[in-house]
């Protein structure tokens, strides 16, 4: 006789016949027959669906009625439409009206001022955020909103995190107070946000009157249907910090831990930190990197967890690996920049591979470079660069986006406007990128004061 196996979670979530199979949650099928979950309550278990009893002559005879359900198959069109945030104040150009670039087919782009805006982090002191602040949750879009007052303002009031159905765009949260740092202050930001699962997503902050080296930080599970905010972990003792003052700006879900990664103001020593839900009672220090060294993005791939990082000034920015007892290494080591900083982020997950967008500072138009790259589980290789059909002029000083693997099966990047602040060159707008093989790309979009940030509502 057979050993019994046990499996867990094996199609806990039932089938999702919406999403794109890369998208799927642990725990969801997308195709399952004759499948139903077991009506003994066991939990995760699953069993074959009982079936009707056959009618036939004999069941049928003396004329018998007979009523009864029957399942139909139901199939609904939906529609797709992407949404990628633009800011605010200008950086190169006059201020936009748009709130959103929107496409509908992924290709063809427009200015759109519904939803509300995205906040942006350079408009709160810092040069540092990846703008991973909206996702697609349930087919919807959630993203960090721009209508409220900063701390320590005269009438601050707290971040919001908005949502919009493709119809109405509506305020469903603000961050609490940070009671360690005084009852009625209010959180500065939104940093990051991440998908948990069906029911919830992660949503990290930063407290106090300003990003930096100084600065404390939460990290929240937010659950849309009830508007709650839930803090994963214990908030720190009156003037404490949370992760070694860091600001988080990237998180994700690996190996049944949440991860994140740190910034510390633009002084090094980032960090990444890790903490299992209903098990651990404290967030646990994973790794401390070098002083040249930030967390800008996290991503589980084939049971690894990747870590890209910003370095400052002349270190070379490093992709880093992390093995399955818990050894970082490096995977990948770019350009050694000649001033300023660079960046290996957006680690994105699309079909077999990995992909990121790199920024791997040099001299100014000469050798400054953005790129595509791409992790085929053996080797690195570059799969665009911006200086593609004449455009190398543009002046790049940072980068920030983020990429996104759309339900129409296609891989975007959106990076934003590459500019100095003083800068006029119409050809440093920002860039949305898609890809429906991860080798051939098309620049879908360009837009002045385009930002990271890209998510997708589904309506029917």
């Amino acid at each position: 006789m057979g050993a019994k196996l046990s499996i867990y979670n094996l199609g806990k979530l039932g089938v999702n016949v919406d999403a794109n199979p890369v998208q799927l949650q642990d725990g969801e099928f997308t195709e399952a027959k004759n499948w139903t979950t077991d009506p003994s309550g066991s939990e995760g278990s699953i069993r074959k669906r009982p079936g009707l009893t056959a009618i036939n002559s004999s069941a049928g005879g003396g004329g018998t009625s007979v009523l009864g359900a029957v399942n139909l198959g139901y199939t609904q069109t939906l529609t797709n439409t992407f949404y990628a945030g633009v800011r605010a104040t200008a950086q190169n150009g006059s201020s936009p009206s748009a709130t959103w670039r929107s496409s509908t087919n992924g290709t063809s782009w427009s200015s759109v001022t519904t939803p509300t805006r995205p906040v942006y982090g350079n408009e709160y002191a810092t040069q540092w955020s990846d703008e991973v602040v909206a996702l697609p949750h349930n087919n919807k879009l959630y993203y960090a909103g721009d209508d409220y007052v900063s701390y320590p303002t005269a009438s601050h009031s707290a971040p919001t995190i908005r949502c919009y159905d493709g119809v109405v765009d509506a305020l469903v949260g603000r961050c609490p107070y940070n009671i360690s740092i005084g009852a009625d202050t209010n959180a500065f930001m939104v940093t990051a946000m991440a998908l948990y699962d069906t029911d919830s997503f992660l949503v990290a902050c930063a407290d106090g009157g300003a990003l930096g080296s100084t600065a404390p930080a939460r990290v929240f599970r937010f659950f849309p249907a009830n508007g709650q905010f839930q803090q994963i972990g214990p908030t720190a003792a009156v003037g404490a910090t949370e992760f070694n003052a860091g600001i988080v700006q990237c998180m994700t879900v690996h190996a049944g831990r949440i991860f994140i990664g740190t910034e510390r103001g633009g002084s090094g020593t980032g960090q990444t930190y890790m903490f299992r839900v209903g098990q651990d009672t404290t967030w646990s220090v994973d790794n401390t990197f070098g002083a040249n060294y930030n967390i800008h993005s996290l991503a589980s791939y084939k049971g690894r967890l990747f870590a890209g990082t910003r370095s400052l000034l002349s270190a070379s920015p490093i992709i880093y690996v992390r093995s399955t007892v818990g050894a970082w290494t490096a995977s990948y080591t770019g350009s050694a920049a000649s001033s300023g900083f660079s960046t290996l982020t957006a680690l994105t997950v699309f079909g077999d591979n990995l992909y990121c967008l790199g920024y791997e500072d040099g001299v100014a138009d000469t050798s400054e470079r953005i790129t595509i790259k791409k992790f085929d589980d053996t080797s690195w290789s570059t799969v665009w660069t911006l200086d593609e059909g004449g455009q190398e002029s543009r002046s790049q000083n940072t980068v920030g986006g983020q990429g996104l693997v759309g339900p129409d099966g296609a891989l975007y990047f959106v990076i934003s406007e590459t500019d100095a602040a003083a800068a006029t060159d119409a050809n440093s707008d920002g860039i949305i990128l898609r890809s429906t093989n991860g080798t051939t790309w098309t620049e879908v979009d360009t837009f002045t004061n385009l930002r990271g940030c890209i998510g997708f509502t589904r309506t029917v």
